[in-house]
């Protein structure tokens, strides 16, 4: 449990602080949407508390879990959740858009698009098998390109799970 979700979240960290130190103005909003158990949202905003983040999740079992984790580590003032389907919200403006566990990284930038802004940035924590529908001519057609891919390493060896960044073209 630790190395599979727990090590996911706090390996993906330090790529994300790069990409928000590389970005000038306001500490930007992160949602991690379809949060589930608060991975990696909820594990971001224990290690970092500069982090302003936002869980979006539909179950509704899911959400009272994170609302009380959130409450017994005091983190209500920088972390919120909305129980919802995010294809159904349309009031967020979000900075950095990120999941790991979306159902697949093509249908969670389509889905994540109503939540945008036009400088956002998207951040998928994904394997190889899973972003290999995310062709040049796929991307193009939702308007979106890659900014960056990152391979994972755990323990100096290789896996097959990468992070990659998108933005709107």
């Amino acid at each position: 449990l630790i190395e599979e979700h727990v090590l996911d979240a706090c390996i993906a960290l330090r790529p994300l602080k790069k990409k928000i130190n590389d970005k000038s103005g306001p500490i930007p909003i992160i949602a991690d949407v379809g949060s589930g158990n608060g991975v990696p949202g909820l594990i971001w905003a224990i290690c970092d508390d500069s982090l302003n983040i936002v869980l979006i999740e539909k179950n509704a079992k899911k959400i009272a879990f994170l609302n009380h984790v959130i409450g017994i580590l005091n983190l209500g003032s920088r972390v919120k959740t909305i129980r919802d389907d995010v294809n159904k919200i349309n009031t967020l403006q979000i900075d950095i858009i990120t999941s790991r566990a979306y159902s697949s990284c093509l249908k969670f930038l389509e889905s994540t698009k109503s939540i945008s802004k036009t400088d956002s940035l998207w951040m998928i924590m994904t394997t190889n098998k899973r972003s290999s529908q995310l062709t040049e001519n796929t991307l193009k057609k939702i308007n979106m390109e890659i900014n960056k891919t990152i391979s994972i390493e755990v323990k100096n060896k290789k896996t097959d799970k990468q992070i990659i960044f998108f933005n709107s073209k």
